[in-house]
């Protein structure tokens, strides 16, 4: 996979002899992450993107929005037939048809006061599925990422990459001191999961809006080097990292859940793919590990290729796979999340699990 991204032209990180160079973040026993800076993820978006818009193949449709896919039929013979969308200029709403409809509209993000996620993650693919009766699980399983900036600004909350701390920066408590060794034997690189309630928990005893992030150990011309962005966006801010501690808090980054599919991204409807964020595959559990969010993304594509060149075959047959239904569920053991509407709901939306 990242042979093909570098086919493609990404450019990721490496030595002076070639060798791709490898971070370390939260959960990993190993330095295992390629990267490009602090920036791996636009780096990828670019490339893609580039070649969407260069192939003659694609036809990129701007400015709509998709409201709902269409159907047609009923019982086992029910399936999608492409999407009903609105144009943003006009308001005029158009359908557009097709054999096969692929739903890749990323998470929820925004649904949630602070999130790393950009405003269009306002899940809007999952209420397609939801008003088209298509099978959904584990919407519980929402990952936050313990370390967003902390400031007063309106809009999504920028991300401290983990690989800060795979540099050496440590989470401090608002009195200073370290929080994470005597909580978890990886210390500041124990999964995001742990790290995240351990800083809720300690906001919600202390009452503080946030607790340190202390990069001081990477210094502040490494920190510049290896973290441009990071540090570019915390200089706006009055902050130097690898000299002044950074604020930071969790914030929603994450949709494990999503839309039942299986290995080959079929759905519960016939015709419908899922691909990517929006997609439950069940290869992440209720909380991915650091820098696997691609493994939706790019892994399980290929298996759908068969999908693409043959649409008029995609008939949902897997075991675990029951179309059509709209029942949303969790997996055993886990509470069925409640509805969450934006205000003031939002707002008390955290990253701790209730039990009845």
């Amino acid at each position: 996979m990242i042979r093909g991204m570098i086919g493609l032209g990404a450019h990721f990180d490496s030595d002076a002899s070639g060798q791709l160079q490898l971070a370390r973040e939260g959960g990993h026993s190993m330095a295992r992450v390629v990267h490009h800076l602090d920036r791996t993820g636009e780096e990828i978006v670019r490339v893609l993107q580039a070649r969407v818009r260069s192939s003659p193949n694609i036809e990129v449709i701007e400015p709509q929005r998709a409201l709902d896919l269409l159907i047609e039929g009923e019982g086992p013979d029910r399936r999608s037939t492409g999407v009903r969308a609105m144009d943003l200029r006009s308001g005029d709403v158009v359908d557009h048809f097709a054999s096969l409809v692929i739903l890749a509209t990323g998470g929820a993000g925004q649904v949630y006061e602070r999130t790393t996620n950009p405003i269009g993650a306002t899940g809007d693919g999952l209420a397609m599925a939801i008003r088209a009766h298509v099978q959904l699980r584990d919407m519980a399983f929402v990952q936050f990422h313990p370390t967003a900036l902390h400031t007063t600004e309106p809009g999504p909350a920028f991300l401290i990459s983990e690989a800060v701390r795979g540099a050496g920066a440590r989470l401090l408590a608002p009195d200073g001191r370290p929080l994470m060794k005597a909580i978890h034997h990886m210390g500041d690189l124990a999964p995001r999961n742990v790290i995240a309630r351990a800083i809720h928990r300690e906001m919600q005893r202390t009452g503080a809006a946030h607790l340190w992030l202390d990069a001081s150990p990477i210094g502040v011309s490494r920190f510049a080097l290896e973290f441009p962005a990071i540090e570019k966006r915390c200089r706006e801010i009055g902050l130097v990292p690898g000299r002044d501690w950074i604020p930071v808090v969790p914030g929603a980054h994450y949709m494990c859940g999503g839309i039942l599919t299986d290995d080959r991204g079929r759905t519960s409807l016939n015709g419908l793919l899922a691909l990517g964020e929006c997609a439950s595959t069940g290869l992440h559990g209720a909380d991915r590990l650091a820098s696997n969010s691609l493994l939706e993304a790019l892994d399980h594509f290929p298996n759908a290729l068969p999908e693409v060149a043959f649409p008029q075959c995609l008939i949902t047959d897997h075991p675990d796979i029951k179309g059509p239904t709209a029942r949303i569920g969790c997996r055993e053991g886990h509470p069925p999340s409640r509805p969450v509407r934006w205000e003031p709901a939002a707002r008390h939306v955290r990253p701790c699990r209730h039990h009845p």
